[in-house]
């Protein structure tokens, strides 16, 4: 509808502003998440605390939250956007790279589209700590992922990003069996 068109318009050029304003937290959302919504759907997130590194506009927070988690932490580093947790959700703003996630335990899991910058510190000190993840990499990662158990559930290229970016991005998934 002409709602939506002038919506991503008006998202396209916000993006686009921003990533000139703050290129460090260059930011790129997803035009469809319809993949993430089917991979969803097939887990049982009825027990799980919920780690979404990354949220951005909160697209992926969305669907997490429509499959019932026990819990939802969300960490997002730009504070321009004001996703509205509710009950058993918790949105901090603030550079998850400078927190200690020690506590993390197979109750935790983690599902992501996180800034590839950070997938270092991921690696390191949540991946280390929790099996069950999905989580979006470059393809350029995908041998490192599929050594840690990780399996390619989808591929979505860069175009379908504003701004478009570069190459494809591999949604990998590892456990909730």
């Amino acid at each position: 509808s002409k709602w939506i068109q002038d919506f991503k318009e008006d998202t396209k050029v916000l993006m686009l502003t921003l990533n000139q304003v703050k290129p460090d937290l260059q930011q790129y959302t997803m035009n469809h998440s319809l993949e993430y919504q089917e991979c969803l759907e097939s887990i049982d997130l009825s027990s799980k605390n919920v780690l979404e590194l990354g949220v951005g506009e909160g697209a992926l927070s969305q669907l997490i939250w429509e499959q019932s988690p026990k819990s939802w932490t969300g960490y997002e580093i730009d504070d321009q956007y004001q996703l509205v947790p509710t009950e058993n959700q918790q949105l901090i703003i603030g550079d998850f790279t400078k927190v200690n996630f020690s506590h993390l335990c197979e109750h935790w899991c983690l599902i992501s589209n996180p800034p590839y910058n950070t997938l270092k510190f991921i690696e390191e000190n949540i991946l280390t700590r929790i099996y069950d993840a999905i989580i979006m990499i470059p393809q350029s990662k995908r041998d490192k992922y599929v050594l840690m158990g990780f399996e390619l559930v989808t591929t979505i290229d860069g175009t379908d990003f504003v701004p478009s970016s570069e190459g494809k991005h591999l949604v990998m998934k590892r456990g909730f069996k």
